[in-house]
């Protein structure tokens, strides 16, 4: 019975070790595959343009740069007949997820960006395929130069958070090409600060450039209205493009405030009540969210109805898990408000 035992249970070690080599065989295959067809990838990114590469190599040298939520993890030099031809940049962030990895080809010699492709993806598929599906979109990446002072990638309606996480990308990738090479990044205006006029209802805008501070107002249609130096009124729209209010007041009568957040299908709107500095009534439309639909996989429900009580009762607002974008638009809706009460109550 004794020697029973210890065979079944050798037998039993084998089979445990013979399932972990092969779990790790099929793990280092998956990962040689994946490398395969990454680097298929990269190489095509120059055929599209007729770049002729006829090597990729890791380059470990270089110190990467980070940049809030955002950074880059890898450089692969392009190499024709041993002379440079093109660096490869990927680059990390969140996208409507986290762990949104994009790859940017650029040809050293134009100092363009010549390709861009998805390296690795938590996003929702149904929006990612708005983007890959898209030859506009795709197009863009083409023949993009990085000298250019409006230097942004083109969103596509319906998959906003995963072109914003792209763009956060291709901005960091022109940094780390500027610090690696003799290119330089055209100067321009820094962004600095961004609020509204809750007189006019106008949005005031102040960058900065070369040390003098540029005042710019817009219209609600982030139309320019006034700037304080006109030389930098074509970079400010850019900038301004790029930066576009998280929430706004539309309309005050009276007591009631009408308010625009950004939220994930979409704008929305809440409808605001307040009475001697105090909010009585606040209500955000979410009927166009899609948290729930069938196709968005990565749902994990998310009920938003708390925040609206708490508001009331002036209680402190927490994002709420599995609907954090719309849940995040309340909550900047709510601070606006505040910003509106303060300085009313600061006037009287």
């Amino acid at each position: 019975m004794r020697k029973k035992l210890i065979i079944f249970s050798l037998a039993f070690i084998f089979v445990i070790a013979f399932g972990i080599v092969y779990n790790g065989l099929v793990n280092n295959e998956k990962d040689r595959l994946n490398q395969k067809r990454a680097q298929q990838q990269f190489l095509d990114m120059y055929e599209v343009v007729e770049i002729k590469v006829d090597s990729l190599k890791e380059n470990t040298e270089v110190e990467f740069l980070e940049e809030d939520d955002t950074k880059i993890i890898r450089r692969l030099d392009a190499y024709n007949k041993d002379k440079l031809v093109g660096i490869i940049y990927v680059g990390e962030t969140k996208g409507r997820n986290e762990g949104l990895q994009v790859a940017f080809a650029i040809d050293v010699k134009k100092d363009n960006i010549v390709g861009m492709v998805f390296v690795q993806s938590n996003e929702t598929p149904e929006y990612q395929k708005i983007l890959t599906d898209n030859n506009k979109f795709l197009k863009q990446f083409l023949d993009k130069d990085m000298s250019a002072k409006k230097f942004t990638v083109e969103a596509t309606s319906g998959a906003t958070l995963t072109g914003n996480g792209i763009n956060k990308i291709m901005q960091l990738v022109r940094a780390q090409y500027d610090a690696d090479t003799d290119f330089e990044t055209p100067a321009g205006i820094e962004f600095v600060s961004s609020r509204q006029d809750f007189t006019t209802l106008n949005f005031v805008y102040e960058f900065l450039a070369d040390e003098e501070t540029i005042t710019v107002t817009t219209n609600q249609a982030y139309q320019i209205i006034s700037i304080s130096n006109e030389a930098y009124r074509e970079d400010a729209a850019i900038e301004i493009e790029a930066h576009k209010m998280s929430a706004y007041i539309t309309n005050i009568d009276g007591n009631n405030i009408t308010i625009i957040s950004k939220g994930f299908g979409g704008n929305l709107t809440t409808t605001a009540t307040v009475e001697n500095g105090n909010i009585t009534a606040f209500e955000t439309d979410i009927s166009g969210e899609s948290y729930d639909s069938s196709y968005n996989d990565l749902y994990q429900g998310g009920n938003v109805a708390g925040l609206f009580d708490d508001i009331i009762n002036g209680n402190e607002l927490e994002a709420v898990t599995g609907a954090t974008v719309t849940s995040n638009a309340i909550i900047a809706a709510h601070n606006i408000l505040l910003a509106y009460i303060e300085e009313v109550n600061t006037n009287e």
